[in-house]
């Protein structure tokens, strides 16, 4: 018997261990799989374009060309609409009465296009508000298809002009003269200024909504009050005076006439927006400068902001000049639209940001080895190599920054720029890139768009 016990014992051993031997093999059927749901970022955005000459004078009788248009350059398609302001004192619910008129084109209204109306086409869609202390009439005029991603409307007015009627006294008074009787308007173009006819456009995004009215609605629910935008009118810079006392004071202005600096420096050191409006500032500022405290560019910037905006040039004309427009003490400089032009570097970044939006940017000196360099040299029709600029110490701790979205630059790569410590360096933003093509005369010029 105790025989049988070893033997059942051991046999019980055995089992035991052929159990866990299978235990310790076992192999489930398993699998396993994952998805990463990937989002983008919607993206509504528009530009209200304008074909319109900013200070044009107001003649009775003679009209006046102004075609604003709105574009979608966002990622979504929009409903889209715009306010039109106009002084209440110059505008009548009867558009005869009218001292100043605005027309638009036939074309642009109807099905798909423009629409002036309340949305059940009872009265003109018209509210009065108080902009900037005065009483304005504001017409919201709606686009009535959603507009696609890279298209533009139609045109929401074709011309602005003055009443024939209308005449101003010398000491400003502006009368309606009819039939021999002069009826007081009102106004003083001396006391009042000038007319200033506001236009805003808006965009909310299509899905959600089935018209733009429901679309206007949400917007300012969402909003409110704080959802209306009115640009501050331009005060007009004609000469050298003006700037610079822009330049000190801040404000936003634009050119009225091109502007020659003939002072030794030009310093903005209050926050300014400057339309060129299609003329220049040019200014000889030779490298090194004719004497003490006088400025290498044609515009200094000292710890403000400083916004370029429009057509028309920054020219430091000087044979031997250093720069068009120089960053320091931790400036901001945006660059959206004008051309910049030196004989060495047409911006320099000492200290603070530079962010490039728009424009062309060229810098006039040979720099290749093919020909002499130097500051005392110049070589018309040879670009040096560093149209955009920083100093070497306060780039490398973070201080002189650059950001390229746009413009167009000359024998330039911002993706990778050849100077000091900017060697190799990258200096255009993200989600944006350079193509580059060659000009008739060997000039390549870099652009930078939107990937």
């Amino acid at each position: 018997m105790k025989n049988m016990k070893k033997i059942l014992c051991l046999a019980l051993a055995v089992a035991m261990v052929a159990i866990a031997s299978v235990g310790l093999t076992i192999a489930y059927l398993t699998d396993r799989d994952s998805k990463a749901n990937v989002f983008t970022i919607g993206d509504v955005d528009i530009v209200l374009n304008e074909s319109f000459e900013q200070g044009t004078a107001l003649i009775p009788g003679v009209d006046i060309e102004k075609v604003p248009t709105i574009t979608n350059i966002g990622k979504n398609d929009a409903w889209v609409w715009a306010n039109i302001a106009i002084p209440t004192i110059l505008d009548s619910e009867y558009a005869y009465n009218n001292v100043v008129h605005f027309n638009y084109d036939k074309n642009s209204v109807g099905e798909d296009k423009w629409y002036w109306k309340t949305e059940d086409g009872t009265a003109w869609n018209m509210f009065t508000t108080v902009i900037d202390g005065m009483d304005y009439n504001v017409y919201t005029v709606m686009y009535q298809k959603p507009l696609a991603v890279g298209a533009t409307t139609e045109s929401l007015l074709t011309k602005v002009y003055m009443d024939h009627n209308v005449d101003i006294t010398p000491d400003g008074d502006m009368y309606i003269v009819e039939d021999g009787i002069a009826t007081p308007v009102g106004w003083n173009v001396y006391e009042e200024s000038y007319p200033v006819i506001y236009i805003s456009a808006y965009a909310v995004q299509v899905e959600g909504f089935s018209n733009p009215w429901d679309a206007h609605d949400a917007y300012f629910t969402q909003w409110g009050d704080n959802g209306y935008i009115w640009a501050e009118p331009y005060i007009y810079i004609t000469n050298e005076a003006e700037l610079l006392a822009a330049c000190e004071k801040g404000g936003r202005y634009a050119l009225g006439n091109d502007v020659v600096l003939e002072g030794l420096e030009a310093r903005v050191t209050a926050d300014l927006t400057l339309d060129l409006n299609g003329y220049s500032i040019t200014a000889d500022r030779p490298h090194p400068p004719v004497e003490d405290g006088a400025s290498l560019s044609v515009l200094d910037v000292y710890g403000a902001k400083l916004t370029l905006k429009g057509d028309g040039e920054i020219y430091n004309a000087g044979s031997t000049s250093a720069y068009a427009v120089t960053v320091r003490e931790f400036a901001e400089v945006v660059i959206d639209g004008p051309t910049l032009i030196s004989y060495h570097d047409a911006a320099y970044v000492l200290q603070g940001t530079l962010t490039v939006m728009d424009g062309h940017l060229v810098a006039l000196e040979d720099t290749d080895g093919t020909l002499e360099d130097g500051p005392n040299k110049r070589y018309d029709g040879c670009h040096r190599s560093t149209v955009i600029n920083c100093s070497d110490g306060e780039y490398q701790v973070g201080e002189a920054v650059v950001v390229v979205k746009g413009g167009t630059f000359v024998n330039f790569d911002p993706s990778n720029v050849h100077e000091g410590k900017l060697h190799n360096q990258n200096l255009v933003a993200d989600g944006y890139k350079v193509i580059s093509e060659t000009q008739a005369n060997g000039d390549i010029w870099y652009t930078v768009i939107p990937e």
